[in-house]
């Protein structure tokens, strides 16, 4: 599998944008068929509440509400205040 990390980007719920973070990397630790699994490390805590397993997630990696950014996540397990780890679409639209 390459090596893809992904720096900068901000990540909010699927259902509720207003509960958002910036992100300091996503990086993929593997893949299988067009699924990586991904650890996501934050720059800050969400706005609103941390992010819980199962929760969907739209990581836009450019920042922007350039909607061919965005990906689809979803947090498999909390590994910190700041830090996730998801599933999510292989090869991330950057």
């Amino acid at each position: 599998m390459p090596s893809v990390t992904n720096k900068g980007g901000h990540i909010s719920q699927n259902n509720n944008a207003a509960n958002y973070a910036g992100v300091d990397e996503a990086k993929a630790t593997q893949t299988v068929a067009n699924t990586a699994t991904w650890v996501v490390t934050l720059n800050n805590v969400p706005t609103i509440a941390n992010f819980t397993p199962g929760q969907a997630l739209v990581y836009n990696s450019k920042g922007t509400n350039n909607h061919n950014a965005d990906n689809m996540l979803t947090v498999t397990s909390v590994n910190g205040p700041c830090k996730y780890t998801c599933t999510g679409n292989w090869p991330m639209n950057i």
